[in-house]
């Protein structure tokens, strides 16, 4: 796995209805959900509900001692913490790790009328992140979980070192209104939500072992159709673009070889280095995780130091 160089978008998205086909399966790929939690976590009041997180390590004891920074893990859409299942043995991190279930995911409460938006859900990880005293943090986003880790540094006032953003969301808020009505229509569509999940789910079954994928449906059917509408709304209204402008700390992008597009985030924002890791999917804590540890080991190390 090496940095590559910054690759030419393309002239434009393909036409529809296979540009549409192309595009669905592009979005859900920001979502797939890990093995069901095991660890022993806890939950924490915040304005959208209550947040569950898992936290490990102490980073360095005693007076005098500088603690680490702290990674704090954000996973994407229909996800969970225990995404990252694989890769947090592999992690040589010398602060704390902590995993975050989003709203309405996994042991995290998130209300359907709630506010769905990525300001809303970063105002969410935020008041966590204050609450349990994790700064100085690197934040790692998976898909939906990056643009919710681009927001969140954007507004903790320097209490975040570094991005390292995992396959993210492109920059959908550049997308033509039409075709985010089509997609919302698309969600909407089937008579039986069963067949908008399996939908949303075919696409993303590539390198997911059969319980990684039975669990990203059970993530899906957990959100249920309205829900999704709503998150996909707030990420059609989310400029990732103009966030990361404003973000002067460090950042990288892994990406798999599929994610890109011309509206790919590492193509569209000129200053975001990436490295790509080719035929592993998007799914890379799943399908790639001693890359993708090797690559945030080193991440925060160089930040540490």
């Amino acid at each position: 796995m090496s940095t590559q160089t910054r690759m030419k978008p393309s002239s434009g998205l393909p036409a529809l209805p296979l540009g549409l086909v192309a595009l669905i399966a592009l979005l859900l790929a920001w979502g797939c959900t890990g093995a069901s939690q095991g660890d022993n976590y806890k939950t924490l009041l915040v304005p959208g509900g209550s947040l569950a997180y898992a936290l490990t390590g102490s980073g360095p004891q005693g007076q005098g001692q500088t603690p680490g920074l702290t990674v704090v893990l954000l996973h994407g859409l229909g996800g969970n913490r225990g995404v990252w299942s694989k890769l947090l043995p592999m992690l040589e991190v010398s602060g704390r790790v902590v995993a975050i279930d989003l709203p309405g995911h996994g042991d995290s409460q998130g209300a359907p009328q709630r506010d769905w938006s990525v300001a809303s859900v970063a105002e969410d990880v935020l008041a966590l992140t204050r609450r349990l005293d994790l700064a100085p943090m690197v934040l790692v986003g998976h898909g939906w979980g990056a643009q919710i880790a681009v927001r969140v540094a954007c507004e903790a006032h320097g209490g975040v070192r570094g991005l390292f953003l995992v396959d993210p969301m492109p920059q959908v808020a550049a997308l033509e209104t039409s075709k985010q009505r089509l997609y919302v229509e698309g969600l909407l569509g089937p008579t039986d939500p069963e067949e908008t999940y399996q939908w949303l789910a075919r696409p993303l079954s590539d390198g997911l072992s059969a319980p990684e994928y039975d669990a990203h449906l059970q993530g899906l059917r957990a959100l249920g159709r309205s829900v999704l509408v709503s998150v996909y709304q707030g990420m059609f209204s989310y400029d990732a673009l103009a966030d990361l402008t404003r973000w002067r700390g460090a950042m990288l992008a892994l990406v798999g070889d599929a994610n890109t597009g011309p509206l790919a985030l590492h193509n569209m924002a000129v200053d975001l280095p990436f490295q790509e890791i080719a035929g592993k999917g998007h799914f890379l804590m799943l399908t790639a995780p001693q890359q993708l540890a090797e690559a945030l080991n080193s991440f925060v190390g160089l930040l540490e130091h």
